[in-house]
């Protein structure tokens, strides 16, 4: 006798009473409407990263086909997390794009309308269950009038009572105003060649640092995650952080300048290009920044 795990799934939920629809409602947290409409008064959409989108087989991350940056889900996950405040308000959640393979798209890869978080141990049953599906589709429309295709009809099984918003306030607007498009313009300096013969050739370095706590070149890092989380980071700032052996032993170096210098290139033996300067403020290159989420962030490294 064959046993189908969903439809096991779908019948327990019926014996019990249960509607995993409303568990969605109760769960899944959305951008504040507020929030959304601000985005698009300021940039004229809702598409937080420009020019990216999902890679498909035999495509790299990073790399930029027809003048689209190839993407697995960091984009998506930072945009919609920063538009909430920060990763570090938001554990065990998960990003999920609305409509199928919307996200080989570049108009939805990061449309924030086109995102929900969903707790990490429901996020991928929702892609089984086509009512949860066609009611995450009209709670968009019902938000942010979204929709890819036709306006979604409103499910039989539609839940009235839906999650609070996350708060819009002063400082998710800062970031906002504050984001750099330019992170994701197509230029020559943050093109990831395809041979591995151009900049950013050192890119498989940020792995190695991340496991290693005591390492330079982590606390570098380290210290810079730790400014950003506040806002812009100034070079001062930084440079203060990382010079204070005694209130900030964890990101103590010494010699900040020389590593520091040795960390915006990737000439001869220098640490490798990460940083860059834009008058007082430190900025880290976008394929750098990708790399750090990845192993820095997402990998649950402790910095």
């Amino acid at each position: 006798m064959k046993h189908d795990g969903i439809e096991n799934l779908r019948s327990a939920l019926r014996e019990l009473d249960w509607s995993f629809n409303e568990l969605i409602a109760k769960t899944a947290i959305w951008i504040n409407p507020e929030c959304y409409k601000f985005h698009v008064s300021v940039f004229g959409n809702g598409v937080y990263y420009q020019n990216t989108r999902r890679l498909k087989k035999g495509e790299r991350r990073g790399e930029i086909i027809s003048g689209i940056r190839m993407d697995d889900n960091t984009y998506p996950n930072t945009a919609i997390k920063q538009v909430m405040g920060g990763r570090a308000l938001l554990e065990n959640y998960t990003t999920c794009h609305i409509y199928k393979n919307s996200c080989y798209d570049p108009k939805y890869h990061t449309e924030l309308a086109n995102l929900v978080l969903l707790p990490s141990p429901i996020a991928s049953l929702s892609d089984f269950f086509d009512e949860s599906i066609q009611a995450l589709k009209y709670r968009s429309y019902e938000l942010f009038g979204f929709y890819i295709g036709s306006v979604p009809a409103k499910p039989k099984a539609y839940p009235k009572n839906w999650r609070d918003d996350i708060q819009f306030n002063e400082e998710i607007k800062k970031k906002i105003l504050r984001k750099n498009n330019e992170i994701v313009r197509v230029t020559p300096s943050i093109v990831v060649q395809s041979d591995n013969d151009g900049e950013f050739r050192k890119l498989g370095r940020i792995k190695l640092w991340a496991k290693r706590h005591n390492q330079i070149n982590h606390k570098i890092v380290a210290a810079f995650i730790n400014l950003e989380q506040k806002g812009d980071v100034k070079r001062r700032e930084f440079k203060a952080l990382c010079s204070d052996a005694v209130r900030h032993k964890k990101y103590y170096v010494t010699n900040f300048e020389g590593h520091f210098a040795s960390m915006k290139s990737d000439h001869g033996n220098s640490h490798g290009k990460v940083f860059y300067e834009h008058g007082e403020f430190v900025k880290i290159w976008e394929p750098v920044w990708s790399e750090i989420q990845k192993h820095f962030l997402d990998d649950g490294n402790k910095t």
